[in-house]
C-alpha cells in the first residue's frame, strides 16, 4: 500500500470516528454506511465488526481499520510480517 493510499484511509479513519476517542464503534461505522447510502442489517454489520476487531474490544483501532484494506497478498508479505511480529515483541526476546 502505497503511503498515499495509507494517508486516504486514515483520513476515511478519522471522519467515520466521529467521537474522536481512536476508534470506530459499530455505531459510527452503522452512521457512515447510512451516509453513503450503504443498507446493511445490525446481523451483518456486528458480524463485520467481529472479524475485523482482532483484539475483541467491539470496536475498530487505526491498525484493525488498516489491516482490514489488506489484500491477503499485501497483508501475509515477509516484510509485514516481520513488522508485525517487532510490534507484538514487546519485550524484544525474540
Amino acid at each position: 500500500m502505497s503511503e498515499k493510499e495509507v494517508e486516504k484511509l486514515g483520513q476515511l479513519f478519522r471522519k467515520i470516528d466521529i467521537n474522536h476517542d481512536g476508534y470506530i464503534s459499530i455505531e459510527e461505522l452503522k452512521t457512515a454506511l447510512a451516509e453513503e447510502s450503504a443498507l446493511i442489517e445490525m446481523k451483518e454489520l456486528k458480524y463485520l465488526m467481529d472479524s475485523i476487531d482482532i483484539d475483541g474490544n467491539g470496536r475498530l483501532n487505526y491498525t484493525e481499520f488498516l489491516a482490514s484494506s489488506l489484500s491477503k497478498e499485501e497483508l501475509f508479505t515477509s516484510s509485514n510480517l516481520l513488522k508485525m511480529f517487532k510490534l507484538l515483541d514487546k519485550d524484544g526476546n525474540g
